[in-house]
């Protein structure tokens, strides 16, 4: 690595030698008057003690290995420009100098390697309206000054910071974008947060250690759009002040310990679009009073792994106007469900977890025309409706670990767009209805373990997925099932001229005997051997006749010995004479 030093230059331009230090990778220009070029493996650079009197230099962006920037007592002007966003490597602490930018209106720092606290000293930039410090290595407490009443987007998410949620947060009450997620964070939701959520458009305590009860503070009339406390520790039910909520459009309580029934009384949330409650103990039905009504902007709905029972109902499917091609809700640019807040150029997009394809997958954009519905892992049972063929937009459809009955219906056949299906673990039965070849875009099937039978689906892309998506149907048969699941003869008299089914046949000969053995022996022993360990009287029953038959034995045998010894002296006699 090439490093330079310098100081007191006679020729402020650097036309020579810089130019030529094309792997200089350190540079240090304290104490001179220059003009800046780029040489671009720079990871280290030092501005500070001159008398720079312009704006910041635009040729910094292209020092896209810039790790340490010092431009400390200068004379700079201007505000601090955009393209410094592009230094994605900058690492070491927050400089605590910064807080003497009184003017200072955005300090974005995201996605670095920025290490240590938050300098208490932000708290004095008294015009600041944008901090993000998110995804660094930030860690220690959140400081209580850091927060200026005039911060509009705070995000600090995706660091290890720890300790509480400072109170001096609800005193900012021009905040908009609230983003915590991510960190180590423990204690209980501060009321005073709940009830500054009446000018809030974005809460995110997701990812954190936070317990406790969900304060049921939630106020009329409020902005509230997103609001993510999933993967915490909290318990007790879903404030039903959450109703008042009208602009809500994204709900997620993943991965907590809630312990409540669907929550029917937030039906009133005619914008909601994002509902997540799995992984709680959320128990009961989800039939809800007026289901025609209910969430007709709803794209996403998982309720898995948890306790709901009873049958999914018809009324509960129409209603998902969002689900359905060629509505008006679908006729939406295929945008991402984001929040635009009221900071210009701000947007912010929810992080959820789905499972998609067999496994679980983070989703960092929400794409409008993405839609799923997951009811795993519960106590349904039943038949699966047929109105969920009217769902022709659906693109993820999980079904499994409950204790569905009857067919699969052949209405499925009309989900168009659906690239992920999962109805395997529960009690399905009959054949696989033919219409399912229509999924041109299935790139995931798990029908195992039902009670399904008959040929699977030939010359089409059912045959396709591995045969673990078929297996523990004992009724199903043809590829990509191996021959042994394949049906014996129709007519079992006649002799089999496959290879496979003679050697299937002497398999069941073979499996029968020994089946018979495994019988007789314990019945043998029951029947006659235990009565004879057990009862006196049959002892000496089965002693008197066994002396008796071994008597008669014997007195056969003397018989026959004296007959034979007779014919043999009659022989010897007639053969002297």
């Amino acid at each position: 690595m090439m490093k330079k030093t310098l100081d007191k230059l006679q020729d402020p331009s650097l036309d020579n030698p810089m130019p030529h230090l094309m792997q200089l990778a350190e540079i240090a220009l304290y104490i001179n008057h220059y003009d800046l070029q780029k040489p671009s493996a720079i990871n280290e650079f030092k501005l500070d003690h001159n008398h720079i009197s312009s704006d910041i230099p635009a040729a910094i962006a292209n020092l896209v290995n810039l790790m340490y920037f010092y431009a400390d007592n200068n004379n700079f002007s201007g505000a601090i420009p955009e393209y410094l966003g592009n230094l994605l490597n900058l690492s070491g602490h927050i400089p605590p100098s910064l807080g003497k930018c009184k003017i200072l209106q955005s300090l974005n720092l995201a996605w670095n390697n920025l290490q240590g606290n938050i300098p208490p000293s932000l708290g004095n930039c008294k015009t600041l309206q944008l901090l993000d410090l998110s995804v660094n290595n930030l860690s220690v407490s959140l400081p209580t000054r850091v927060i200026g009443l005039s911060l509009v987007v705070f995000s600090v998410e995706k660091n290890n910071i720890h300790g509480r949620i400072p109170l001096s947060l609800c005193n900012a009450t021009k905040l908009d974008i609230i983003d915590l997620g991510g960190n180590h964070l423990n204690g209980t939701i501060p009321h005073c947060l709940i009830v500054m959520a009446s000018t809030l458009g974005v809460l995110d305590l997701s990812g954190n250690n936070i317990g406790g009860n969900v304060p049921n503070e939630f106020r009329k009339g409020c902005r509230l759009e997103m609001l993510d406390l999933c993967w915490n520790f909290l318990q007790g039910q879903i404030p039903r002040s959450l109703v008042s909520r009208k602009n809500l459009k994204l709900l997620d309580f993943e991965n907590n310990q809630l312990k409540d029934t669907f929550p029917c009384k937030l039906s009133a949330l005619s914008q909601l679009q994002v509902l997540i409650l799995k992984s709680n103990k959320f128990s009961g039905g989800i039939a809800c009073p007026g289901d025609d009504s209910i969430w007709p902007l709803l794209q996403i709905l998982n309720l898995a792994s948890n306790r709901f029972r009873g049958e999914i109902t018809s009324q509960f499917i129409p209603t998902r106007r969002s689900m359905m091609a060629g509505t008006k809700e679908m006729q939406l640019e295929p945008d991402e469900l984001q929040y635009s807040s009221i900071l210009a150029g701000v947007h912010i997009q929810d992080l959820l977890t789905l499972t998609f394809k067999g496994n679980d997958f983070e989703l960092h954009k929400i794409p409008k025309i993405f839609t799923s519905i997951e009811l795993s892992n519960n106590a349904f049972h039943g038949e699966i409706p047929r109105e969920l063929g009217n769902l022709n937009a659906l693109i993820v459809l999980n079904l499994s670990h409950n204790s569905l009955s009857g067919n699969i219906p052949s209405s499925l056949g009309n989900l168009s767009q659906l690239e992920s299906l999962d109805l395997s673990c529960n009690a399905l039965s009959g054949n696989i209805p033919r219409e399912l070849v229509k999924l041109n875009f299935l790139k995931y099937l798990n029908l195992s373990f039902n009670k399904l039978e008959g040929p699977i689906p030939t010359s089409t892309q059912l045959q396709s997925f591995d045969a673990s998506s078929y297996k523990g149907n004992r009724g199903l048969y043809g590829p990509p099932l191996t021959p042994r699941h394949a049906p014996r003869s129709i007519h079992p008299s006649m002799p089999s001229t496959s290879p496979d089914e003679s050697q299937w046949g002497s398999y069941s000969q073979v499996e029968w005997t020994l089946r018979g053995a495994e019988v007789g022996l314990p019945v043998g022993l029951t029947i006659f051997i235990m009565p004879l360990l057990y009862f006196k009287r049959w002892r000496r029953w089965y002693c008197k006749h066994l002396d008796r038959l071994a008597m008669k034995i014997l007195i056969c045998k003397n018989h026959a010995r004296g007959r034979r010894t007779r014919r043999r002296s009659e022989r010897q006699q007639r053969q002297r004479f």
